[in-house]
């Protein structure tokens, strides 16, 4: 039974994501200009596409379980990577954009953190890399079994900062100029990936990973010797 709830409840948070998307869409018309390639881009990387890559390496996702670790691990780094690249595809347009219009870049609470955002993704993605191939992580890189709580810290951290972002987007011109009963729907883009970081910063905790890193004993480790997620 509590599978079967945390499965709709992670089918209902999808969902609504896939709403919001697509109340982003709507708003913005992907195609119409170059502009609104940004915010549908931008949306998709951190509000739908990264917060999946993150339940699928993580114990949040009970459908994610069915699949062997490598298959989800494979899962992950994909879904991951498609983020960052559209991310930075979003991030290339509106920088284009405002070159074009000749207007200043880095005004808002919102571009600043967008841009620091997109830097952590990336900064992420290379930590996950040097988990998946040891032998290039730098020497001065904690042990794997500790770099794997960190990444799975980071990555929760990282999501709250895609949640931020997206949260101080809705006080952009952009979203004040349209028609209040879309725009209410699409600025909800950033509750997704904030409810999956905070669950998984409380599963982190429960879980005794932090003590671990500080020397501290832990629980007993999982049933399944495959299962080396750190969430």
């Amino acid at each position: 039974m509590g599978s079967a709830m945390s499965t709709l409840k992670q089918v209902g948070f999808f969902s609504l994501a896939c709403v919001h998307l697509y109340c982003v869409s709507k708003l913005a018309e992907p195609g119409s200009n170059l502009f609104s390639w940004h915010p549908f881009l931008s949306s998709a990387a951190f509000g739908l596409i990264m917060p999946e890559a993150f339940t699928q390496i993580s114990r949040l996702s009970e459908f994610g379980r069915r699949f062997s670790h490598r298959n989800r691990v494979t899962m992950h780094w994909v879904l991951q990577s498609i983020s960052v690249i559209l991310a930075g595809v979003g991030l290339a347009c509106i920088f284009i954009n405002k070159n074009q219009f000749k207007r200043p870049h880095l005004t808002t609470y919102h571009s600043w953190l967008g841009l620091s955002t997109f830097l952590y993704a990336v900064l992420q993605s290379l930590g996950g890399l040097f988990i998946m191939y040891p032998k290039w992580k730098p020497s001065f890189a904690p042990g794997t079994a500790n770099m794997k709580v960190y990444h799975a810290v980071s990555a929760a951290s990282l999501m709250l900062c895609a949640s931020a972002t997206m949260f101080f987007s809705n006080y952009s011109l952009w979203f004040a100029k349209h028609k209040l009963n879309t725009t209410v729907y699409a600025t909800g883009m950033w509750i997704y990936p904030a409810v999956l970081a905070l669950r998984a910063l409380w599963t982190v905790y429960e879980s005794g990973a932090f003590g671990r890193l500080m020397g501290k004993p832990g629980p007993a480790p999982l049933a399944d010797p495959k299962d080396t997620s750190s969430l």
